[in-house]
């Protein structure tokens, strides 16, 4: 649906299989479920809803038929992706390809962390994403970068961010956990201290251990690497856990 780089609506596409365990699983056709671009993984709530982070970037052309969709959006489904519809959106100024992601808190909050321009906004949803608070910046710092934030199995937070960056260089990619619902990242381990790595995107196995990947210097080397690390590294500052490593190379 694109046409050039962006063409002012973009989109969302789907498909599905429901044997992704067999030999030769069976997919369904393709459907598009919403204009925008979603950069980052559905939400499962508490509750069983599916929700998905798409945005139509606040850029130029501007469509008038998109004007309504033009926010960090957020799509739901009640039945495990069969149906996917709009539920609501954020409206967080100085966006900059939002690259947004929510998670549930304690308190049954929604938080949202948008990518901006002076680094990252939040906004919270009281109704479980149909109605967002007026964006502002959050207490995260950032280079205008892609970051990545879930909740672990342990109940904690795991933001991975640059932290203690130069100005805005995308350097210093780190590991941070909280045990406060966000207020606080007590915990850190820095994965990779060069500049131009970014875009981290992470996934917990059920032993606890903590998949990491991003990207180094896309536009020369054009590295991919990988960090596997837990939380025991994360608060001990440094490596400790047996079979955990960074900066490893998974395509060069």
């Amino acid at each position: 649906m694109s046409n050039g780089w962006f063409d002012g609506k973009a989109g969302v596409w789907c498909i599905r299989a429901d044997n992704p365990d067999n030999e030769k699983p069976v997919w369904n056709e393709p459907r598009n479920i919403a204009y925008g671009i979603m950069i980052n993984k559905p939400l499962i709530l508490s509750s069983g809803e599916w929700l998905f982070p798409v945005a139509l970037w606040n850029k130029m052309p501007y469509l008038p038929e998109m004007e309504n969709l033009r926010f960090s959006c957020v799509y739901i489904s009640t039945d495990e992706g069969k149906t996917i519809n709009f539920l609501g959106f954020a409206d967080v100024p100085e966006r900059s390809y939002d690259e947004h992601m929510i998670v549930e808190l304690k308190d049954n909050r929604l938080w949202m962390l948008v990518r901006t321009y002076y680094g990252i906004g939040e906004s919270f949803s009281f109704d479980k994403g149909r109605t967002w608070t007026h964006g502002k910046p959050s207490s995260i710092k950032g280079p205008c970068s892609r970051f990545h934030i879930r909740r672990l199995l342990s109940g904690n937070l795991l933001l991975i961010n640059h932290y203690g960056f130069n100005n805005k260089n995308r350097s210093h990619l780190t590991a941070l956990i909280s045990d406060d619902d966000g207020k606080t990242w007590k915990f850190n381990i820095l994965l990779d201290e060069r500049n131009n790595v970014s875009y981290p995107d992470a996934v917990q196995a059920k032993d606890g251990r903590i998949f990491i990947i991003y990207d180094h210097d896309r536009y020369g080397k054009k590295e991919i690497l990988m960090a596997t690390i837990t939380e025991t590294d994360i608060k001990a500052g440094k490596i400790v856990t047996p079979g955990s490593m960074l900066k490893r190379p998974i395509y060069t």
